[in-house]
């Protein structure tokens, strides 16, 4: 159940970035209009706030209109002690404990 009244802890734009996993591979967290998107597989996917650092992934039709449905596979971002988003925890394959997908070193030179 999402927790009401509830914030991202961080800008929408800290949330965005390269998070690898060795069997998973990488997920690519992007900003546009001021919603955050990825791509899983080849389907377009916006990350709807759920709660807290929580995000709840939509498919976004070819049209752009984004599924109603909540969805099992939930976003969850954690910090590092400096409080800087670090990685992502996805329940993957029916599993109890999260996937981690750890946040990938920004190029120097390149900009977030």
């Amino acid at each position: 159940m999402p927790v009401p009244s509830t914030t991202p802890s961080h800008k929408l734009k800290d949330y965005t970035g390269s998070f690898e996993n060795p069997a998973y591979g990488i997920i690519k967290i992007h900003l546009k209009d001021n919603n955050l998107y990825t791509l899983l597989g080849y389907e377009n996917v916006i990350l709807k706030h759920r709660h807290y650092d929580v995000f709840d992934p939509r498919l976004v039709d070819k049209n752009g209109v984004a599924d109603t449905e909540p969805s099992n596979l939930l976003f969850n971002f954690f910090s590092d002690v400096a409080g800087q988003i670090q990685g992502i925890g996805i329940l993957l394959d029916g599993s109890e404990k999260p996937v981690m997908f750890d946040r990938k070193a920004t190029p120097v030179g390149v900009m977030k």
